[in-house]
């Protein structure tokens, strides 16, 4: 690389950055306001556990006790999923506390919905911590979204195509409704993307460094969700083959992903006296499901289908041939990746992923698969007639994003729950209780809070807050503006 191209590059606006702000503040203008699943508020106890009182154990749901729990080590309660949300949102945590500390009792107004909440709406502490962490989903999708544009970027897409590309990743996909949760799938994917992106930077100068953070990242994927191992062999194999020059470099990759795996045996054995118990208990090799059933419902079933909920990634199967030639590293990864997590959970017991939206399980790989479809999204640029697919597939995509913003999922399957025999086979097989087909006339659409906090409902410093995040969200928005008529 000459050192013009060098200046050059080092003179260029920081495009992923304003990207992550857009997307930060924007996901933040649709933020919902609580920790709605009860998998969430477990994982959030372990956060108030850490920061009050310096351990693992939590508090069970009230009501809901064996929720989420498994009795372990001295006959406490311990939460049975991953550690990485509970580390990322200690600071959030913090920051709600302090928050608590300000709101009087009418400033919880705002937060009077949904009709069905884990945890006590007239707590300010539980309310207010659950609000500022929920964020974290917020600007951990925005990562994800900076890293979709600036890999996009690297494979030698145009500016306006490349944002125009990873801003329909960020809102005519499942992101944003990920946006809005305290699900644990997000970091996954930040961990498993950010892998492939030091990957690509170590294919292009060779620093064992990026290799590292390679290996890092796909162990933060690990410490969210111990089922990304699945992953594994696919992403060591391009690893091999990336070193199959230097193969004694990839302990350079392994090892930090050994670190993480150490963490989370360590973490299981504080809590249940066995490494390998995670809390999962026999439901961790609840594989009982058929194959198949599970296997069509994850690509097509109206309740969980990814073709339905994200069809972008059709046009990442179309690309195959191209990106064999162009981006075989991107090929291998995306597609092994996908297909490990679907052959994985097919059979799971569980494999809808309970009360949630789209293939929760799958989401991980969309992010990959974004890169993908960009390749064959631009091939469908050049025939007329694939530009009607992709027309479609755009307004599908944002129209259904836009159901899951504004209707809550939890609302939504309270409601199945109570109205049909068996939901769970209702989640998944029925036409009319999809979410696609049964959002639509739903009556019950306050899955937003920003609207009542900028009028006041939550008191004076949460109302500055609401109205600095939307002007924020718009300088950003003219920023981008400005950009894209510099690059024309």
């Amino acid at each position: 690389m000459s050192a013009g191209l060098d200046m050059n590059e080092s003179r260029r606006p920081p495009y992923a950055l304003w990207f992550f702000l857009l997307l930060l503040f924007l996901y933040l203008s649709i933020h919902g306001g609580h920790v709605y699943s009860g998998d969430g508020v477990v994982m959030l106890r372990v956060t108030e556990a850490m920061v009050a009182r310096g351990e693992v154990s939590v508090r069970p749901i009230a009501g809901f006790e064996e929720y989420g729990v498994l009795e372990g080590e001295g006959g406490k309660l311990y939460g049975k999923y991953g550690l990485g949300m509970s580390l990322l949102s200690v600071p959030s945590y913090v920051v709600g506390k302090g928050l608590a500390k300000l709101a009087s009792a009418s400033d919880l107004l705002a937060f009077d919905y949904p009709p069905l909440l884990y945890y006590d709406r007239t707590d300010a502490g539980d309310v207010l911590t659950a609000f500022t962490c929920s964020m974290m989903n917020a600007l951990v999708v925005a990562g994800i979204g900076a890293l979709v544009l600036a890999l996009l970027l690297q494979f030698g897409f145009g500016l306006l195509p490349a944002f125009l590309l990873a801003l329909f990743f960020a809102l005519g996909s499942p992101t944003p409704f990920f946006a809005k949760t305290f699900f644990s799938e997000p970091l996954a994917a930040l961990g498993m993307l950010a892998s492939f992106y030091f990957l690509v930077q170590f294919r292009k100068g060779g620093q064992t460094s990026a290799l590292a953070w390679s290996g890092a990242a796909f162990g933060v994927a690990v410490l969210a969700r111990v089922a990304s191992l699945f992953c594994l062999p696919v992403m060591l194999a391009a690893v091999v083959f990336l070193l199959r020059d230097r193969p004694r470099k990839v302990v350079a990759w392994l090892g930090p992903i050994a670190a993480c795996c150490l963490l989370v045996a360590w973490y299981n054995f504080a809590r249940f006296g066995s490494p390998f118990e995670t809390g999962y208990g026999a439901e961790a090799g609840a594989f009982s499901e058929p194959f198949f059933e599970g296997f069509l419902g994850l690509l097509a079933g109206p309740g969980r289908g990814a073709l339905w909920y994200f069809p972008a990634i059709i046009f990442a199967f179309v690309a195959v041939k191209s990106l064999w030639r162009e981006q075989r590293l991107l090929l291998v990864i995306s597609m092994g990746v996908f297909t490990s997590l679907l052959l994985g959970y097919s059979s799971w017991h569980m494999w809808e992923g309970g009360w949630c939206y789209s293939p929760r399980f799958l989401y991980p790989a969309f992010p990959l698969l974004m890169l993908a479809a960009a390749y064959g999204l631009r091939s469908a640029a050049g025939c007329r007639w694939c530009r009607w697919g992709v027309g479609l597939v755009v307004v599908w995509s944002l129209a259904i994003s836009v159901q899951s913003i504004i209707v809550n999922y939890l609302d939504f399957f309270f409601y199945t729950f109570l109205s049909v025999p068996d939901a769970t086979e209702a989640m998944r097989w029925s036409w009319e209780w999809s979410p696609m087909v049964g959002y639509w006339g739903f009556p019950q659409k306050h899955f937003l809070i920003l609207p009542r906090l900028m009028v006041g409902w939550g008191g004076w410093v949460l109302q500055a807050w609401a109205w600095l995040v939307v002007a924020i969200a718009a300088a950003a928005a003219v920023k981008w503006v400005r950009f894209l008529r510099a690059d024309s």
